[in-house]
């Protein structure tokens, strides 16, 4: 008899060879496990490092899992899995280390208790965005919805033909006989057809719009998050927001125009067949019009591609200008005002100059593509006159060529249009793409994880803020103990802010590492370093809305934790205000002085559920009585609990475990408190 563990389960590491074989992938050297990955943090710490995810599916008879994705792994023990590919009644199929597919029987009672989860291949969001991987998504996820638009679509082009078709075979012994009830009926069976179009119609692209929500959502969710998540400053803000705005632009086109305009294509065939079998080849006429249009859509948008890379340069300088300003408008007011002015106008005008460009030859593309048009109509009436003088057709094959040529003509121009924004949907998502492509922020990430419970280890630790640039740290060594409260010291340029931002996950390192429980930061999500650590930098601020909701951002959910908080940093102005923590608040707005906003996030901070605090001059703006007696506490505040901390202030490092100094990047020196404070 055979055995489902022995004779179809692999082991945790042949996972990765029989999925990639499933997914068509290179197979990699499956890793050596030796513990038994049975939990999600153990699976996805096995499969992550290969861009595979693993996600828990709750189980308990087959009717649980027959609806999810496939394929799904399932633990039966001892360290082995099923890669189920097909769940049927009373039994699997489930793919083996042999490369062949084998179906199982298997009880109801198999799933109780079992671990099971569903396995997927990450995408980074140049995956996502892609309009091939958009479409295809679309339709393989949607097949049978797609194959009753197409079948609409159809409905739709016989239903259009209704007025050409009668006007055809009917006209001309209608008209000669006055058979008016009999015209009447005609155009009584035409004005339905003429409703069933619409409804179809309204029905059609109204689903359609409904299905492709959830990718839309979808697609704006992961923008953001690559956005927050990414781990690159170099992002000219300018760039994103010209991004974002003409994907915004351009995705309605993919999700909704795209699909529509092709489900038009079976009504231009039928279209182009009937004028042909009234007026012959000149049926072809629509064809090359619409092709001609297309070569020149491609025309087109090469073009104004090269403006708009022209327009986003400019755009980026000018955006950048600003937002500048805007930052620092008490600095500007005293300085040179009119020379700023001057650079503004200067920078107006070339903007302006290269959007008239644009705008004419978006007017002269608009008015050749309308030309064309009446062009088309023009040729298939003056063909149809001839043919009617030499007697090879009937007035009313004219009037049904003419009738389908005025609906195709809208369609012509829909294909030459489509084109065109596809060919930008691709450019755009490519650029965002390529913006958030890079080896270290696709790194697989770690979705869930345990606390820290050992030391945070820095090994060999560089870092640099370009390619060619000198290394701002150095080989950097550090064991950092839970529990232990840091103060890194050094000149200005030491690389104190760097380091920090490594060790709480803001950047990643060019070479070394930054380990927590033997997993490096490169494999942990952003859910993590926001869940187990807190961080407060010098350009921290406020979000818009209410305090409360700025807490809540920083998971400070406990009340009274918050008010607390809220006293011990003598936050008096916020205790007795009315409002309170309702009171408003905006990243842009000087409500608070800057040693009022270094108490709020402070509190903010200590209020939170953190473990491990990463704090970067936390209390420059603070008098030293106010400094002093925050860190008189700290033990209390923080206990059991891991701080690192940058400051000038020599008076704070007694309040500290260890003190570490920075020179140049490198560390110079490293003390415990008894050896400083003897």
């Amino acid at each position: 008899m055979l055995n489902i563990v022995s004779d179809f389960s692999v082991r945790t590491g042949e996972l990765i060879t029989v999925l990639s074989c499933f997914w068509g992938r290179a197979e990699p050297s499956p890793p050596e496990v030796d513990e038994i990955a049975d939990s999600e943090v153990k699976i996805n710490g096995v499969l992550l490092p290969y861009g595979i995810t693993a996600k828990p599916v709750l189980a308990g008879c087959i009717h649980d899992i027959s609806a999810k994705n496939m394929p799904l792994i399932i633990h039966v023990g001892e360290g082995r899995w099923l890669v189920v590919v097909r769940v049927m009644k009373n039994a699997v199929t489930v793919l083996g280390l042999d490369k062949k597919f084998q179906d199982v029987l298997i009880e109801d009672s198999f799933y109780n208790g079992k671990t099971i989860f569903h396995v997927t291949q990450n995408e980074t969001l140049k995956e996502k965005i892609s309009v091939k991987r958009m479409l295809f998504r679309l339709i393989s996820e949607n097949k049978s919805y797609y194959c009753r638009y197409f079948l609409a679509s159809f409905l739709l082009a016989l239903t259009a033909l209704t007025i050409p078709v009668f006007s055809s075979v009917f006209y001309d012994k209608l008209i000669p006989s006055e058979s008016v009830s009999s015209l009447f009926s005609i155009c009584g069976i035409a004005v339905i057809m003429i409703l069933l179009e619409l409804f179809l119609r309204t029905s059609r692209d109204i689903s359609q719009s409904l299905l492709s929500r959830a990718d839309d959502v979808t697609l704006d969710i992961s923008f953001m998050e690559n956005v927050i998540r990414s781990n690159s400053h170099s992002h000219m803000v300018s760039t994103l927001y010209f991004l974002w705005v003409e994907f915004q632009r351009v995705k309605s086109i993919v999700f909704y125009g795209l699909i529509q305009k092709v489900a038009e294509l079976p009504v231009f065939i039928i279209y182009v067949a009937i004028i042909c079998m009234n007026l012959g080849f000149v049926g072809l006429v629509p064809v090359v019009m619409t092709i001609v249009g297309i070569i020149y859509s491609w025309y087109h948008n090469i073009s104004m591609d090269k403006l708009g890379k022209e327009q986003q340069n400019k755009n980026q300088s000018r955006d950048s200008w600003f937002s500048e300003v805007l930052f620092s408008l008490d600095s500007v007011k005293n300085i040179n005002s009119e020379r700023l002015l001057t650079d503004w106008v200067v920078m107006s005008e070339d903007n302006s100059i290269i959007s008239l460009k644009m705008k004419r030859m978006m007017s002269t593309y608009q008015y050749i593509m309308a030309s064309m048009s009446g062009l088309n109509q023009l040729l298939i009436m003056m063909c149809s006159w001839f043919l009617v003088v030499q007697g090879s057709i009937t007035t009313g094959s004219i009037i049904s060529s003419v009738i389908i040529v005025g609906r195709m003509s809208s369609i012509m121009n829909s294909f030459s249009s489509l084109f065109m924004s596809v060919l930008t949907a691709r450019r755009v998502t490519q650029d965002m793409g390529a913006l958030f492509d890079s080896p270290k922020s696709n790194s697989p990430k770690l979705l869930t994880y345990i606390k820290p419970q050992n030391s945070i280890l820095v090994k060999n630790l560089s870092w640099k803020y370009d390619d060619v640039g000198p290394d701002v740290l150095k080989k950097i060594d550090l064991e950092i103990p839970i529990g232990q409260k840091i103060a890194i010291v050094g000149e200005c340029g030491a690389g104190k802010s760097t380091l920090l931002s490594l060790i709480s996950g803001m950047k990643l390192p060019h070479s070394g590492a930054v380990i927590y429980d033997g997993v490096s930061s490169n494999h942990l999500s952003s859910d993590f370093f926001f869940k187990e650590i807190s961080c407060i930098y010098p350009k921290d601020g406020f979000l818009s809305g209410t305090l409360e909701y700025n807490f809540l951002l920083k998971n400070s959910t406990n009340p009274p934790k918050v008010v607390h908080a809220l006293k011990l940093l003598g936050c008096d102005f916020i205790l007795n205000d009315p409002g309170g923590m309702k009171r408003h608040v905006s990243y842009m707005e000087e409500g608070f002085s800057s040693g009022q906003l270094q108490k709020l996030l402070l509190a903010r901070s200590i209020s939170g559920s953190a473990n491990i605090f990463v704090w970067d001059e936390p209390t420059s703006s603070l008098d030293e009585k106010s400094e002093s007696e925050f860190f008189s506490k700290l033990d209390t505040i923080l206990e059991g609990k891991t701080l690192v901390m940058t400051t000038h202030r020599k008076h704070l490092l007694q309040f500290f475990d260890r003190v570490i100094y920075l020179k140049n990047g490198k560390i110079t020196g490293d003390y415990l408190h008894a050896e400083l404070f003897p």
